[in-house]
């Protein structure tokens, strides 16, 4: 039983070391090696319990994931609530979104540096991961925007991630250039307000449009 414990406190370690070295260094530039030192274990123990580079670095991936899901579920769940406000619902759930990013650096470091290596592994990941699924759902029943059409869930999800995600993989960058942090209370207050009065604009505009053609 301790042997047991034993080695699942050691895996979480090597994951918790590798996590933040992919996070620093990305996936091509981390060794084994390095990631057993930053972990406090021998080299070959990383090995020993993921058996290559590769699948310790998607089992990070889902880990980063899980994380995500087990952050946001509750959001999810209170916007997918009937009868709840629109623009309430939708303020609760962007401002858990940028809350999530801007609490959490290795999500974002791993998830940047990965979207631009072509890989499949991502895309992998994403298609497993609950939190999405719960995206799909919660979106338009915040914003009562897509009833059951798959395509339109699916279009906002991806204008709401860019709308979130943009500030964070870009604070070097542009953010930096307009001497905007990210991570500041008070910008993430206001880009919650926002991204919530552009989405309900959209939502009343497409209404309109829907009503003349009508």
């Amino acid at each position: 039983m301790a042997g047991n414990r034993d080695g699942i406190r050691t895996r979480k370690t090597v994951l918790t070391a590798a996590e933040a070295l992919f996070a620093e260094k990305g996936y091509e530039a981390t060794s084994l090696e390095e990631i057993g030192s930053a972990a406090g274990v021998s080299r070959g123990t990383p090995s020993y319990f993921f058996g290559s580079k590769e699948k310790l670095y998607r089992t990070v991936l889902d880990r980063l994931f899980q994380r995500a899901y087990t952050v946001l579920a509750p959001a999810h769940a209170a916007a997918a609530r009937d009868g709840k406000d629109p623009r309430e619902a939708i303020e609760s759930l962007i401002g858990a979104y940028l809350d999530f990013l801007a609490g959490d650096a290795s999500f974002v470091s791993i998830i940047h540096r990965e979207t631009g290596t072509g890989r499949p592994w991502l895309r992998e990941t994403l298609e497993d991961a609950p939190v999405i699924r719960d995206a799909l759902g919660a979106l338009p029943s915040a914003l009562a925007a897509s009833g059951p059409d798959p395509a339109a869930a699916a279009h906002l999800v991806v204008n709401v991630s860019a709308l979130v995600w943009y500030p964070f993989s870009q604070a070097h960058t542009l953010l930096a250039a307009l001497g905007i942090d990210p991570h500041d209370p008070a910008f993430l207050e206001a880009q919650r307000r926002q991204i919530t009065q552009v989405l309900l604009a959209a939502m009343g505009a497409r209404s309109a449009v829907g009503d003349e053609v009508a």
